[in-house]
């Protein structure tokens, strides 16, 4: 399978996605980011199933382990990470892996992006969910509590090392949550995943190779015309301000990341057509896609807690809402100005 290039100038960089690849890990990182020092952040999940692919305890490989899910991404663990890096003797030549899903290569990114005002980073992502989304783009952060990924920076790996065969492991609700966001770029680009994912099996044991390639060609092609999100970038958040405000609501336990995106790629395509954005068919055609992915959990807070959290999001501009609406399939529009009034009063009809 080819690399693909982040195209960033002097900071670009290959993910690189081939089956197998776990099991030459140190040879791989020897080749791409060679350092008398590698720092592996990882979870207590991962670390359990995949402790063999790192040399033992030697020095120059160091581990710390959080734990897993999305109640680590906090300034408390990235700072116990900075005091790991510090203690340890990290220095700017070093490099820090990132061996885990998204919230893993969300908090070592940030740790990467600012001990020492920033040392290498490598992405080498375990979940669906990381490999066609989270690990590409240079997006790192932790959470607030009044909103997802308020804290962070952009910053870009030397390099990310994506195995499908790590899937084999996954659970079916992690399984389901990457779907979501692999249903995101069917819908965001006309890129052929929609017609590949209609006539194929949904399964971990189905080689998603080439979808995973896909979605990581569509998001180095939107990164690299817009690296900080200003513009052209903001069509990956299809699905991600009822979204986040979902996550945030639940204090990040009432769903997965995808499902809260499955529910937010709904909505959206309910307000778009209420806007005359998209026509029935098209709206339909979404929720068809998004409900094969499985049952999505009851929505248990209001329009008006919904609202409001997401009156947080990080695309308000002047107090008013952005979301990312569907016309067709493959065709999405940037809608910017939208009273939070008109979205809660839709929302309200939608979970009705």
């Amino acid at each position: 399978m080819p690399d693909v290039t982040i195209a960033l100038g002097d900071r670009s960089y290959p993910a690189i996605i081939e089956a197998g690849l776990a099991t030459r890990i140190p040879q791989a990182l020897e080749r791409i980011a060679p350092s008398q020092r590698y720092f592996v952040i990882t979870d207590a999940n991962v670390w359990s199933l995949y402790a063999e692919m790192f040399p033992p305890a030697n020095g120059r490989y160091q581990l710390f382990i959080v734990a897993p899910g999305e109640s680590s991404k906090t300034t408390d663990s990235l700072n116990s990470i900075w005091t790991f890096l510090l203690e340890r003797g990290a220095e700017r030549s070093h490099v820090v892996v990132a061996f885990g899903g998204g919230v893993v290569g969300d908090l070592a990114g940030f740790a990467a992006s600012t001990v020492l005002r920033g040392i290498r980073l490598v992405q080498l992502p375990t979940t669906l969910l990381a490999q066609v989304d989270a690990s590409i783009g240079g997006k790192t952060g932790v959470n607030h509590p009044l909103g997802k990924n308020l804290l962070g920076a952009f910053y870009q790996p030397v390099a990310v090392l994506i195995d499908p065969h790590f899937l084999r492991t996954l659970p079916q609700s992690e399984f389901q949550s990457g779907m979501y966001e692999i249903i995101k770029y069917a819908l965001i680009e006309k890129n052929g995943l929609y017609e590949q994912l209609t006539g194929m099996n949904w399964s971990r044991e189905t080689d998603l190779t080439a979808v995973i390639e896909a979605c990581v060609r569509c998001k180095a092609r939107v990164v690299a015309a817009d690296e900080q999100e200003s513009g052209r970038r903001m069509i990956l958040n299809f699905g991600h301000t009822l979204g986040h405000a979902i996550e945030v609501a639940g204090e990040f336990q009432s769903c997965t990341h995808g499902q809260a995106v499955g529910w937010g790629m709904l909505f959206a395509a309910c307000l778009s057509r209420a806007m005359g954005l998209c026509d029935e068919m098209t709206e339909r055609a979404i929720e068809t896609l998004v409900r094969r992915n499985g049952a999505l959990p009851r929505l248990r807070h209001d329009a008006a807690a919904l609202t409001v959290a997401m009156r947080r999001d990080k695309k308000v501009r002047d107090g008013l809402l952005t979301f990312v609406l569907p016309k067709n399939i493959g065709e999405v529009v940037i809608q910017a100005g939208i009273p939070h009034s008109r979205v809660q009063a839709q929302l309200e009809a939608f979970l009705s």
